[in-house]
């Protein structure tokens, strides 16, 4: 009797899921942890809501999601330069740019499959590092 209590109550606790599940994970660019980072997940068939998260320290969490496949974009800026603010020409705007390939947010083809209760995925990125020559234009 004594085992059978905590069995049926774990057996209670799985039934009380609400189905959705959480996605974590981590992304680096270039071996190195990204932050100031954003990542979303989209329902590959169009239902359902998109979730997403910042990405800082190289990590994210996102709780929430509905299991299914999803594509995955993911979205990191950098200040590439500045510009003269039109309504004060006095004063300057950083310029932001894309820091990643197209191929990771506008043009990404990236699909993961989410499963409840959680997902672990892992998203090594590598390109062209513009932050390097951003200060040369």
């Amino acid at each position: 009797m004594n085992r059978l209590v905590p069995a049926l109550l774990g057996l209670a606790l799985v039934g009380c899921s609400d189905g959705m599940a959480t996605v974590d994970g981590t992304v680096t660019f270039n071996s190195e942890a990204l932050s100031s980072a954003m990542i979303v997940l989209e329902p590959t068939d169009g239902k359902g809501p998109v979730s997403g998260a910042n990405v800082e320290g190289g990590t994210f969490h996102i709780p929430k999601v509905l299991p299914g496949e999803k594509l995955v974009r993911i979205y990191a800026s950098y200040p590439a330069g500045e510009t003269v603010n039109i309504d004060n020409p006095r004063e300057k705007n950083v310029r932001m740019e894309e820091l990643l390939p197209d191929d990771w947010h506008t043009k990404s083809t990236r699909k993961i499959t989410v499963v409840a209760p959680s997902t672990t995925e892992t998203f090594a990125i590598t390109g062209k590092d513009l932050r390097k020559t951003a200060n040369k234009k």
